[in-house]
């Protein structure tokens, strides 16, 4: 199985008295626009989904809807084990859950959460994780969700940068 880690895309600052409850803290209008052509650019790569998971954070979700809009025809799901701090078995039982038999799947959240699941998918270890800038994509390649750790292997990581260049139809350099 394909799995993409997708962080979501730039959001407003913190700021606890426009947002007291960090949930509903959402993307900032910039964040939205690069999420648009970052999606576009995974399009562009030719990805594709059988299923879109996202954390029900606002800034999280609205990374997700975007995303779906560029590929209409793929279930997204909001889930609890994708909100900050629920760790990495929550991610794992979600995915062993997930209706099947699925080929390729999007996990929309946040740092470190992904960045350790990715470390922790690759090395069977804990406590260690892959930096995932806001807007950038890392796609993994699962042999088997039944067993822990199971044999995976990074097959690229874009950064945010690329992936709207992508969308833009321009060369990357650098």
């Amino acid at each position: 199985m394909l799995l993409y880690l997708l962080r979501h895309a730039p959001a407003e600052s913190r700021d606890a008295r426009r947002w007291p409850d960090d949930a509903l803290r959402p993307l900032a209008v910039d964040g939205m626009e690069r999420m648009r052509l970052a999606a576009r650019g995974m399009d562009a790569l030719g990805l594709s989904f059988d299923l879109i998971f996202t954390s029900s954070y606002m800034r999280a979700r609205q990374t997700a809807d975007i995303v779906s809009r560029r590929f209409p025809d793929v279930p997204l799901v909001e889930h609890r084990a994708l909100i900050p701090e629920m760790g990495i078995d929550a991610i794992r039982a979600m995915l062993r859950a997930a209706p099947g038999p699925l080929s390729s799947v999007l996990l929309v959240g946040h740092e470190p959460d992904l960045g350790e699941l990715a470390c922790a998918l690759l090395s069977g270890e804990t406590g260690a994780w892959l930096p995932l800038k806001k807007g950038g994509l890392v796609c993994l390649e699962l042999e088997r969700l039944d067993i822990v750790p199971s044999p995976t292997r990074l097959c690229w990581a874009v950064p945010p940068r690329v992936l709207r260049a992508l969308g833009q139809g321009e060369s990357v350099k650098g």
